[in-house]
């Protein structure tokens, strides 16, 4: 049952060989001592799992291992995505409270012309209530 799967993989190994000489290699970036200790132990354990088949048959990191590292690449892939939607989503937030309260000479043309527009009113306004209070039409 494993020899199928371990020649398919060489198989696509070959071919992407093939096909990568095509492009050129981008340049090797050496890894940080955490991503080696974590490499070997995942090394490790997949070594574990492949040799004896009574990790598999318990349990122990089989199955329940493989789906729980699913999980956890998947609730990464899902904070990654939703770590870059808020940054779009603040960005534009940001992007429109900066057009709506930025100062531009439209809206200072536009307080110079209805600013004294609106002291008229507010003086006629002052002016109608004194009329109306002091003759009590209103009353």
């Amino acid at each position: 049952m494993l020899t199928p799967t371990i020649f398919t993989l060489v198989i696509l190994a070959c071919a992407l060989t093939h096909a990568s000489r095509k492009f050129k290699a981008a340049p090797f970036r050496p890894f940080t001592s955490w991503q080696k200790v974590a490499g070997a132990i995942a090394l490790i354990l997949a070594l574990l799992i492949v040799l004896n088949p009574e990790f598999l048959a318990l349990g122990l990191l089989g199955d329940t291992a493989f789906f729980d590292l699913l999980v956890f690449a998947i609730s990464l892939q899902l904070q990654g995505i939703g770590t870059r939607a808020w940054r779009s989503v603040s960005a534009g937030i940001s992007g429109l409270v900066h057009w709506l309260f930025a100062p531009r000479p439209t809206f200072a043309m536009f307080l110079l012309i209805f600013a004294p527009v609106g002291n008229v009113v507010t003086s006629l306004h002052k002016l109608a209530n004194r009329i109306f209070s002091d003759c009590d039409c209103l009353a």
